[in-house]
């Protein structure tokens, strides 16, 4: 059977069509190229798109791994980052400029301020993946998923994370995000597909029918749930 490939940018929908987490995953699998348990993992940012990446896992049995991100907020702009930082042996930060500048910090103090919360980022790693074996990612396919996209920082932060693990191709998974978000990943990633790219955007839950925000048990539900799916698999 001849792979399905996509564009290295597709639009789905000219209206939003989804409506729940759940359902984006559901929709993402049908648009996603052919996927495979041995050279493909799904990965997403805690906590935000689980339910989306957990849903795009099912059809082809795939492993769901977590790329550790934090989005570096201010309370004036909560949905906008305002930069991002990927944690790993050398830490760095992703400065949104733009946004930065619109509140008054300098590069300096986004940079600082994504330092101080590494912390949580270690607190995540070591409560997720407590007693549980996270896949290898040399030589393979990731597809990060996420439930909508504002300025891309974070995703930015993602691919750079996951360049020094030696994958050999990412696709981002994306229900909605606005054509600014989506110009900043191009020439980061090898594929980006988007359900709905609406204009103007306004926060990712508020065209949900039903939108919840997943919690840390909801993120460790799901990573043990793909594990004892996996591990009941190769002692089949």
């Amino acid at each position: 059977m001849a792979q399905r490939e996509i564009r290295r940018d597709v639009v789905i929908f000219r209206k939003w069509q989804c409506v729940d987490q759940r359902d984006v995953g559901q929709k993402l699998v049908a648009v996603l190229p052919d996927l495979d348990l041995a050279t493909a993992v799904v990965m997403v940012l805690p906590h935000g798109g689980v339910t989306v990446a957990e849903e795009i896992c099912k059809p082809h049995q795939l492993p769901l791994n977590l790329v550790f991100v934090r989005k570096i907020g201010v309370l004036s702009k909560p949905e906008n980052a305002i930069g991002a930082i990927f944690d790993g042996a050398n830490p760095k930060v992703v400065d949104n400029h733009d946004i930065a500048r619109q509140v008054g910090l300098s590069d300096q103090k986004v940079n600082r301020m994504g330092y101080a919360v590494l912390s949580e980022i270690a607190r995540r790693k070591a409560l997720y993946f407590h007693g549980l074996r996270r896949p290898d990612l040399k030589g393979k396919t990731i597809v990060v998923a996420d439930d909508g996209a504002v300025t891309g920082a974070t995703l930015q932060a993602s691919k750079l994370a996951l360049k020094g693990c030696g994958v050999t191709r990412i696709i981002m998974a994306l229900p909605k995000a606005p054509p600014t978000a989506l110009a900043s990943l191009r020439g980061l990633v090898y594929d980006t597909i988007c359900l709905y790219q609406p204009t103007p955007f306004r926060e990712v839950g508020n065209a949900y029918q039903s939108f919840r925000q997943n919690s840390d048990l909801d993120v460790t539900d799901a990573l043990e749930r793909r594990a004892r799916f996996l591990s009941a698999q190769e002692g089949a």
